[in-house]
């Protein structure tokens, strides 16, 4: 599990773990905008699992900042 920041990622995990404690899973909160934490957050995932099967990338924005406005 990816997140923007550990407390939401850990807050996620514990919530799935809640549904059922045998659920394999971990989370990774790397700085999306550094080449090298994405680097290695991928390299932990391909030496967890070998490679990524299924991709989900569901992003949100703020529905008061325009676009255009962020870095």
């Amino acid at each position: 599990m990816f997140g923007s920041r550990e407390e939401s990622v850990n807050k996620a995990i514990s919530k799935l773990k809640s549904e059922n404690p045998k659920y394999e899973v971990f989370g990774l909160w790397p700085n999306l905008s550094n080449e090298i934490e994405i680097k290695k957050a991928f390299d932990e995932v391909e030496k967890r699992y070998g490679k990524i099967d299924i991709l989900i990338n569901n992003a949100g924005l703020s529905s008061s900042t325009p676009l255009t406005n962020y870095t």
